[in-house]
């Protein structure tokens, strides 16, 4: 990339570049952080009626990460974040923009990504959250990009965080044995080299939102005296609640559809993708994805849900730094990301890497 004329005004760091229009985001560093307790199928049955068999043959799933009370949303991201600082060879006062994408805040004020943001030293940023559960990385990435390229930021902390195993309702084996804890989280940068993304289809269809809910109010219990009550507290809705049959077919359309849409649009063929990597739903619905879009090559998907379970918005930045670990991306690749979730919210994405 051609150095940016930089200028110092004050504590604040201004770039100017040549023509930000010419310009996109790339990666730089990715990281990810797991719990430390790893928690298997056999001993999730000795809690709840379910099997090894049944889990694995349902969802793919052998085990995942639990969070214990000291490891909250905010303390995964801070490791996440710093093993992608630290790979992109940046400082954490470099990061000009954190986006911080979570359905499971550690708490309601401040938001995640100030704390985040303290917690790495980070100093003064533009720094928010962003809540669109399970494609909250790519609702994340686009909006980093658009970011970057209007306000002259030249380095962001995109980050998926959650701790789904605090708000499921442990007695339902239809929801609780899918998820598990995690971040994942990844540093960009903008280059004057080919546009990282290629090409996006982000979509919200809130006429879908009974599908995947956690219906509880937003405020805790009210002080009002009983009487004054509008309803009584029903302790059951603060868990998620997920109609499972019905989230399966919209989000293998969804997810097939959007990935045609990027795909043409970006006038790339899938046989052109060097690899793909899905938000870690469940093994079934990924491989009915893989066949509606005439996936052949299978090796080419990334899946890591057996061994860390749906991580919602951490699960494609978890993914990707599994790849990475394993030596499967490279420069110049073509990565193909997809997601469904709650709202529903849905959509693909095309990096060249």
């Amino acid at each position: 990339m051609q150095d940016a004329d930089r200028k110092e005004s004050g504590s604040k760091r201004v770039y100017k570049f040549p023509n930000t229009r010419t310009l996109s985001t790339g990666i730089l560093g990715v990281g990810s952080c797991l719990p430390q307790r790893r928690v298997t199928n056999n001993e999730l049955a000795q809690y709840v009626e379910t099997t090894d068999e049944w889990i694995r043959d349902r969802v793919g799933i052998q085990s995942r990460h639990i969070a214990s009370k000291d490891e909250s949303t905010v303390q995964l991201a801070v490791e996440a974040s710093k093993n992608a600082i630290e790979q992109a060879g940046i400082t954490p006062q470099d990061i000009e923009l954190i986006i911080f994408a979570t359905i499971t805040p550690t708490q309601h004020l401040p938001s995640c990504s100030a704390l985040l943001q303290g917690e790495l030293g980070a100093g003064p940023c533009l720094a928010f959250d962003l809540q669109a559960a399970c494609s909250g990385f790519l609702f994340a990435l686009q909006t980093a990009e658009s970011l970057q390229r209007t306000q002259n930021l030249k380095y962001a902390l995109i980050v998926g965080a959650e701790n789904l195993t605090r708000v499921v309702d442990w007695s339902d084996r239809s929801t609780c044995v899918l998820f598990g804890d995690g971040a994942g989280a990844v540093v960009t940068s903008f280059t004057d080299e080919k546009p990282n993304i290629l090409a996006s289809e982000l979509h919200t269809d809130g006429s879908l939102s009974h599908l995947i809910e956690r219906p509880g109010e937003a405020y805790p219990e009210s002080t009002l005296p009983k009487e004054l009550r509008d309803e009584p507290v029903n302790e059951k809705s603060q868990y998620m609640l997920m109609r499972g049959r019905e989230v399966y077919k919209v989000a293998v359309h969804c997810m097939a559809s959007t990935i045609n849409t990027v795909l043409e649009r970006a006038g790339h063929s899938l046989d052109e993708v060097d690899l793909f990597v899905p938000h870690q739903s469940n093994m079934r619905m990924l491989d009915a994805v893989c066949e509606r879009i005439q996936l052949k090559d299978r090796d080419k998907m990334v899946t890591n849900i057996n061994v860390v379970g749906n991580t919602s918005a951490a699960s494609i930045p978890i993914a990707l730094d599994y790849a990475f670990k394993q030596g499967r991306l490279k420069k110049g690749d073509l990565v193909l990301l997809t997601a469904v979730g709650s709202g529903m919210t849905y959509g693909s994405m095309l990096l060249r890497w």
